[in-house]
């Protein structure tokens, strides 16, 4: 079902319901960015970056960037992928080994994915320096 609703009013209750001790730092250029579209695959979308970002952050801050053409949300890794390991990142249950004997298993970037499929949207996921990066442009 569409509807239209203000980005930061998911935000906030996603953040509100993870709870989490998190430094989530929030920069948005525009104040009141509007969305139609269908709000549950949204909500589902955009909780899903966050929360993972909550989850594997190894210096427990997050950064949300909000710009009218894109969402980005961006936290420190304790590893580097190697290439064939990004080029896999939207593969369900795509996981990866780290050296200390950990496995990130990826199905939320999957389904991430899919929704971004569904809304005709693109996605991209980087890492510099520790700092890993998804991307999510609006059409």
């Amino acid at each position: 079902q569409t509807q239209t609703f203000s980005f930061m009013s998911v935000i906030d209750t996603i953040i509100w319901s993870n709870q989490s001790k998190k430094t989530i730092i929030i920069k948005k250029n525009e104040s009141w960015i509007k969305f139609t579209t269908h709000k549950i695959l949204f909500e589902r979308l955009v909780n899903n970056l966050i929360e993972n970002a909550i989850k594997y952050t190894s210096n427990n801050k997050i950064v949300i960037t909000i710009d009218k053409s894109f969402f980005e949300v961006e936290n420190e890794i304790d590893f580097i992928p190697n290439e064939e390991q990004m080029n896999n990142i939207f593969e369900p249950f795509f996981k990866f080994d780290t050296s200390r004997n950990t496995k990130w298993y990826w199905l939320w970037l999957s389904i991430v994915q899919r929704i971004i499929e569904i809304f005709n949207w693109n996605i991209t996921a980087s890492v510099q320096n520790n700092i890993f990066k998804i991307r999510v442009y609006f059409k």
